[in-house]
């Protein structure tokens, strides 16, 4: 049973562009432990993307940016994803265990759309800072160096197997975070 963790999804009001050096990413930190199967973005295409567009998840410095190694990678046909705005679907291998109160970052890159006119759009929101949870970050020469951005992108992250017991409390403690 597939199951949405972690997520924001309201005030679809900008875009952040992904193509050649520049990527894009959203850092969450889960309320329950689970296993990370699959992560979505709201996005939609600009001209005509090419190649084939990665998504991976890491562990968070401190400072909100992606440190060590890739713990979950998945890929999409950015051709495939429609021109107006679309929640696109990335199965991811690696399925790592996600920790309670751990922040963890999913970046988006392709390097082969060649500019922001020919590209994957992640749409953001830009009137305010909605998902307390996490942040938006972005770097512009190929994930080299990043930066943390205003205000949040839109994704969920999802776990394909059963949710976990919580230590101690069972059912209900999933109950009261919402999961069922």
């Amino acid at each position: 049973m597939a199951t949405k963790y972690e997520s924001y999804e309201t005030g679809d009001v900008g875009n952040a562009s992904i193509s050649g050096d520049t990527q894009r990413g959203q850092t969450f930190t889960p309320q329950i432990e689970h296993i990370l199967g699959e992560v979505k973005i709201y996005c939609h295409q600009v001209g005509t993307a090419v190649g084939i567009a990665t998504v991976e998840v890491y562990a968070c410095t401190g400072g909100h940016l992606p440190t060590g190694e890739v713990l979950a990678t998945g890929t999409f046909d950015p051709t495939e994803v429609s021109d107006t705005n679309e929640w696109v679907s990335i199965p991811l291998t690696g399925f790592p265990t996600l920790s309670v109160d751990t922040e963890y970052c999913i970046i988006v890159k392709n390097a082969d759309s060649p500019d922001g006119s020919n590209c994957i759009n992640w749409r953001i929101n830009t009137s305010t800072d909605g998902y307390a949870r996490g942040t938006r970050i972005y770097s512009l020469n190929g994930g080299v160096a990043w930066s943390t951005g205003s205000y949040d992108a839109l994704f969920q992250e999802w776990s394909n197997g059963p949710p976990p017991l919580a230590a101690g409390g069972g059912p209900a403690a999933l109950v009261t975070a919402g999961i069922i």
